[in-house]
């Protein structure tokens, strides 16, 4: 009875806020404000959903209820007082709340979902308000005001700050914590497009939230804000250099955090060691790879789409490794998992600047250089050294044993990436041979020759890194 009058409550308070919404666009003849009106008030369910409700179940029928309709008012405009076609930010809406109210039940920390969802409500929802009204200066190569970053920064603040000290927090960790939601939340505010940040801001600053709560209840505290700290130099550098996108960057700084939380401080410099080596050997003699490069689907930045392809199966086995008691042995399929990418990227990278035959990995027949599936020596060799390269870190404290096992899943994962790039990637024919690329020099779409056509190389490394991952778990785990 209890999570069905919470149900009540629940559509109830959300029906109310829409009639509100509508009966002001009567008044108000500007869909900026009715939106927001909703966008603001709706936030506040977050609230209710860890008050009323017993059952994470029952909870997050109304999120997933509001996703499916959100979606059809998106494509129908049913609710004129919403996002109608202009974006699917409501749908990303609706979507944040189911997440943070299942990660805040799951981890038995509502206050990541409280501190998330508010400060999206609010610090986004006045952001635009106070930004479309005062904006009048952006930030260079970009619709994004200053005051509007500004007040995203201050609510994000100030949820934080209330939250924080509701939970028993003091002035000393209080502070700190909301001030670095609050630059995190303006950072992602301001790189997001098509109303995505309603799903990357919560949720993002929700996560940040609950790793300073985990990293100060394993007595890491003094490491989460070292750890912290390098981390956002190193990303603000790469992101100057171009070496990763704002978005990949913001995504890479959660990982990062994570990394350590969960791995400790040699996994997290094994990750550093991986994005330094491979930004190092993408830039490496760019002008000579440039014809080869010239076929690939992405050739410039990592975006965030990279960065979760390549740490996605990692921070699944870390979490298993929390809920499974082997923390140990996910640590060291983690290291397994970033050697196979370093050997991969590696072996890509200078694999193009060899001056023997590039050949296909399954035939052995000569194919062009730089295509999915094509192999060399020279490359292999390269990327077997990358793999020993990553699992350094491992001699301060690992068996030989282990050393060479992480090693070896390293350079297996260079082989089958690059199996999976022969069978499934898709390549698209051209006049002088194939192509990653999807559209011509005038925009129009190739036809798909060979491959799978939803599966890039984003999706080949997804796959490849997950069969290291679960291959190399059981392996650590004997």
């Amino acid at each position: 009875m209890q999570n069905l009058l919470a149900l009540g409550y629940s559509f109830g308070y959300v029906f109310l806020v829409i009639l509100i919404a509508e009966a002001v666009s009567r008044w108000v003849h500007d869909r900026q404000v009715t939106r927001k009106i909703i966008h603001i008030l709706c936030g506040n369910w977050i609230l209710l959903a860890f008050y009323f409700f017993s059952s994470p179940w029952w909870a997050a029928i109304p999120p997933m209820v509001f996703t499916v309709l959100n979606y059809i008012s998106y494509q129908k405009d049913l609710i004129p007082s919403m996002e109608g076609k202009k974006s699917m930010g409501t749908v990303y809406y609706a979507i944040s709340l189911l997440v943070l109210t299942a990660l805040g039940w799951k981890l038995n920390f509502p206050s990541m979902a409280y501190v998330g969802i508010l400060s999206m409500t609010y610090g986004d929802g006045f952001a635009a308000v106070l930004g479309e009204r005062f904006g009048v200066r952006k930030w260079q190569n970009s619709q994004k005001s200053y005051i509007g970053s500004i007040t995203v920064f201050f609510f994000t603040v100030t949820v934080t700050l209330l939250i924080s000290i509701s939970q028993g927090y003091d002035g000393m960790k209080a502070w700190p914590i909301a001030l670095l939601c609050g630059c995190f939340a303006s950072y992602i505010e301001l790189y997001g497009r098509d109303g995505f940040d309603n799903l990357s801001l919560p949720i993002g600053v929700g996560i940040l939230y609950y790793y300073h709560y985990f990293c100060i209840s394993q007595g890491l505290d003094t490491g989460f804000w070292l750890i912290a700290g390098v981390t956002w130099l190193i990303l603000a550098g790469a992101v100057y250099k171009q070496a990763i996108t704002p978005n990949g960057a913001g995504f890479a700084y959660l990982v990062g955090i994570a990394f350590f939380a969960h791995g400790g401080a040699w996994l997290f410099g094994a990750l550093i060691l991986f994005f330094g080596l491979g930004s190092v050997t993408s830039k490496f003699k760019k002008e000579v790879k440039k014809q080869y490069e010239a076929l690939h689907q992405k050739r410039n930045a990592r975006d965030w789409m990279q960065v979760l392809a390549n740490s996605f199966s990692i921070l699944v086995l870390l979490w298993l490794g929390e809920v499974s008691g082997q923390q140990a042995a996910a640590a060291l399929a983690g290291f397994a998992v970033l050697a196979a990418a370093a050997a991969d990227t590696v072996s890509s990278d200078l694999g193009m600047l060899t001056s023997g035959k590039t050949f296909s990995i399954l035939t052995g027949k000569p194919v062009q250089k730089g295509i999915s599936g094509g192999v060399s020596w020279f490359g292999f060799t390269c990327g077997f050294f990358a793999s020993v390269l990553l699992s350094l870190p491992l001699i301060f404290s690992r068996s030989l044993r282990d050393i060479v096992l992480v090693i070896s899943f390293g350079f297996l994962g260079t082989i089958i990436d690059s199996i999976l790039g022969e069978v499934l990637q898709v390549k698209y024919e051209t006049a002088s041979g194939y192509t990653e690329v999807e559209k011509d020099e005038n925009g129009r779409k190739r036809k798909a020759a060979r491959g799978i056509r939803v599966i890039n190389n984003d999706w080949v490394n997804f796959i490849s890194l997950s069969i290291i991952a679960i291959l190399a778990f059981l392996t650590f785990q004997l």
